[in-house]
Parts: structure tokens; C-alpha cells; sequence
């Protein structure tokens, strides 16, 4: 190097030598991750001349423990196991580290359910989501649910950080402590999140009972029960209380037809359900058999009737059968039917109806002979005059009696104290009228019927 000015000059030899590398600095400085985490570490070198330049691919890396770390040749380490471990950058002789701290990773547990609020007796899951928080990978393991601190069945295994619990129906009215109790793994340790589930009662219906009646009968109880009990309960096993004011517009001289059970005011009381709401009800009057007579005498003019009958029949020409209803009913000759123990169905000649007077006859082709005998009457549904809706139905009627011509007395075998009565009952002529005497049934009491007597000498009942 030279320097020179006019005749004079003078100089200097500079010589230029390499810059050699000084030291390395390892960045991140003192990092702490969490395990699973890749962390990337850079190396820059600076040199004699004070410039600086990234190493990062030319170094060679190290870690002083490889269980807690490893790095590889590009400086991107792996984390194994919680602890400390020394990051080293090398090139000839100059080192440069740097100490990497692996921590255990963290976790953000959310704790849900399939159904919030639910009513009782609805079946309901419960849902977890477990997160890394620290930068890790999707934890793995377990989680144990409980409800109000118990167990909700055994632990249950991670799907993609998720999993959901056993469903139950159980869970009575109120909010309930939901605890989804993460177990940890070899990355993440335990952990736990919580909701509350709200369990709301389930509503129950008061339904008035439709009731049946017959008209002129007295009005039954009104009663009700109680609909939409869960879990197979009853308002005994769930610890019911109820109350209701009922009424009706029917009474006892209502006609057949339909009439509203009304519930009025009610009351329920019940840790698991609540009253949603009432549902009145029906009663059915229904037409009722009001007498069942037999016609007999020569022209079938005189009757008599079997309800509340205590003995046999003792006249020898009864042609028909007559029954007297509440209302006006629909009834057909099909529906009678007279059932005996000589005869095992008796049949009938002709039929009628009086709409006006409610009156259906049944005639019969001959006269009924010794006999025990079942008179029922049943048949298809009946529409009321007065009511509306579809038809009542005629309750079915029933009534036993007995026929054996010529037993005056009634006691089941026609002997010659049938005969003594008849003559007494006809010698007594300013005595009242003895209807069992007549037993030709012409409205007097002679010599006839003393004859019809004596023919049926050692007749009784079967």
C-alpha cells in the first residue's frame, strides 16, 4: 500500500488473512415446550471480524439426553419425556448450546351432554372434547364420567380426543354435577371438566274415567287416573299426591245418552312430575230393562212379572214375553233369547216394538211346559233418542225363572194341595183374586182351573 505526493512517496505491506469463527449462539434461548412438541432451533456462528452467519445446516447437532429429546441433522428436535436436556451446535472446535426444558403437556377438557335440559325419565348421554392446550398432539387414554360423584359405568377409551358416556334415564328432577374426569397419558397428565345437567319434571295428564250408568240409577263416583308416568312408575311407586273436583251434567233421571265428566280444579304434587294439563271425560247412560213380563190366559191378555220372582209360574198358556225399556232403543227379535233345561232354545213366532211406550214383545208358537229357564237379552248397539256421539248399547239383561202349569202353591211339584188351594181361592168368592189359582189364566178361578190342576198330578220341576 502505497502513498505518494509531488517526488516523495512511501508505504506499507497489509496482509489479508480469513475471518475465522469465534462462537455460536443457539436460539431459542432456554426454551421450554411441552412433550410432543417439535421445536426448530437455528445456529448462528459470528467471526473474527465481527460479521455472523446462520450455521444451522452446517453444524452438527446433539442433544445430552436423548430420553427427554432428540435433534436432527436440520435442528429440529423431537420431545420424548419430560426434563432437561442440552442442545448442542458444533463446528471444529467452537460449541455453542443451549438447554431445552420438556414439560408434561396441558389439556382443556369441555364436558357436554346430548340432551340439556332433559325431562325425566328421557335418555341422556354425556360428551367430552380434550384439547392440547400446549401445542401437543391429540391426547390419548381414558375419561371416567360421574353423576354427582358416581361412577357412570367403567372409564371410557379416546376417539380423536372424544368420547361420550352410557346413556341413562334415571336422573331425577334438578340439576345434577356432570364430572368427565380425564386420566391422562404418557404426554398430558389428569385433567377434568364438568357441567350441569338439567333434569325437568315430566308432565302428567289428570284424565277424568268414563263411567257407565243406567237411566233412573244412581250416578257412580267420578273418578280419574293420572297418564304419562315414565320408567314403568305408578302414582303409588312415584310418590304421587293428586286431588280433582269433578262433576257431570247427568243424573239419575238423565235419558240415555252422553254427558260430560268436567275436571275442574286439581292438584299434583311430586318430586318427578308436574300437572300439564286435565282431560275430561264421558259418562254413558244407557237404556235400561225396566221389566220383563210373561203374557199369558186365552187370549194372552193377562201378565206378570219375573223380575223379583220367588217361585215357579203355575199357568199353562204363557205366549209371550214382554220387556219394558228406560228409552226409546233399537231392538230386534234376534236379541231375546229363552234358554231351558227341557227345551235348550225355545224359538219365537213374531215380534214388535212400541216406540212410544218403550215396549218390545217377543211371541212364542206354543205355549211354555214344564221348564227351568233363562231369559237374556243382548244384541247390537242401541242409538238413544236423547244424546249424541255413537250408539249405547243396551246392557245385557239376564233373569232365571221357572214354569210348571198347575203348581198353585209354588213349591215345585203339582199334587193334590194344588188342588185344595185352587177349590179354597175359588170357594172364597168375596176373598181378593189369587192370580196362582188362575192357572188358565181367564181372570177367574172355577172348575176349569181345578181340572188343569188335576191333569198335572206328579209333574215337577227338573
Amino acid at each position: 500500500i502505497s502513498a505518494t505526493s509531488g517526488s516523495v512517496s512511501g508505504s506499507t505491506v497489509l496482509t489479508v488473512s480469513a475471518a475465522t469463527l469465534v462462537s455460536i449462539a443457539v436460539t431459542p434461548t432456554t426454551p421450554s415446550v411441552a412433550i410432543g412438541a417439535t421445536p426448530q432451533f437455528t445456529a448462528t456462528g459470528t467471526f473474527t471480524d465481527s460479521s455472523t452467519l446462520d450455521l444451522t445446516s452446517t453444524v452438527t447437532w446433539a442433544s445430552s439426553s436423548t430420553a427427554v429429546a432428540t435433534i436432527n441433522v436440520t435442528g429440529k428436535a423431537t420431545t420424548l419425556a419430560s426434563g432437561s436436556t442440552t442442545i448442542s451446535a458444533t463446528s471444529g472446535a467452537v460449541v455453542g448450546s443451549t438447554v431445552l426444558t420438556v414439560t408434561s403437556g396441558s389439556t382443556a377438557v369441555v364436558a357436554g351432554s346430548t340432551l340439556n335440559p332433559s325431562i325425566y325419565g328421557q335418555s341422556v348421554s354425556f360428551t367430552v372434547t380434550i384439547s392440547s392446550t400446549s401445542g401437543g398432539a391429540t391426547p390419548t387414554g381414558s375419561v371416567q364420567f360421574q353423576v354427582d360423584g358416581l361412577n357412570l359405568g367403567s372409564s371410557f377409551i379416546l376417539v380423536g380426543g372424544s368420547a361420550t358416556s352410557l346413556s341413562t334415564s334415571t336422573l331425577t328432577a334438578g340439576p345434577h354435577n356432570i364430572l368427565a374426569k380425564y386420566l391422562g397419558d404418557g404426554t398430558y397428565p389428569q385433567n377434568s371438566g364438568s357441567t350441569t345437567q338439567q333434569v325437568n319434571k315430566a308432565g302428567l295428564t289428570l284424565v277424568a274415567d268414563n263411567l257407565g250408568m243406567n237411566h233412573f240409577d244412581a250416578v257412580p263416583t267420578l273418578t280419574y287416573h293420572l297418564n304419562g308416568f315414565v320408567l314403568g312408575e305408578s302414582a303409588a311407586s312415584a310418590g304421587v299426591i293428586s286431588s280433582a273436583s269433578l262433576s257431570t251434567t247427568a243424573t239419575s233421571n238423565s235419558a240415555a245418552g252422553y254427558y260430560p265428566i268436567h275436571v275442574g280444579s286439581a292438584l299434583l304434587s311430586a318430586n318427578n312430575y308436574t300437572l300439564a294439563g286435565t282431560q275430561d271425560g264421558i259418562m254413558t247412560v244407557a237404556p235400561k230393562v225396566m221389566d220383563a213380563r210373561v203374557w199369558f190366559g186365552p187370549t194372552g191378555t193377562n201378565s206378570m212379572s219375573l223380575l223379583g220372582l220367588t217361585r215357579d209360574l203355575p199357568f199353562i198358556n204363557i205366549r209371550a214375553i214382554d220387556v219394558l225399556f228406560s228409552d226409546d232403543v233399537a231392538v230386534s227379535q234376534s236379541m231375546l233369547q229363552l234358554l231351558g233345561v227341557n227345551v235348550a232354545n225355545y224359538s219365537t213366532s213374531g215380534f214388535s216394538y212400541n216406540p212410544a211406550t218403550h215396549h218390545a214383545t217377543w211371541n212364542l208358537p206354543t205355549a211354555i211346559g214344564v221348564d227351568r229357564l233363562m231369559l237374556s237379552l243382548s244384541g247390537p248397539a242401541a242409538p238413544p233418542v236423547v244424546g249424541t256421539g255413537p250408539n249405547i248399547a243396551i246392557n245385557p239383561f239376564a233373569d232365571a225363572f221357572s214354569v210348571l202349569p198347575g203348581d198353585v202353591n209354588g213349591d215345585g211339584v203339582v199334587t193334590t194341595s194344588d188342588i185344595v188351594d185352587a177349590r179354597n181361592a175359588q170357594a172364597s168368592s168375596g176373598a181378593s183374586y189369587v192370580i196362582w189359582a188362575d192357572v188358565n189364566g181367564d181372570g177367574v178361578i172355577d172348575i176349569n182351573d181345578l181340572l188343569e190342576v188335576r191333569k198335572r198330578i206328579g209333574s215337577k220341576l227338573p
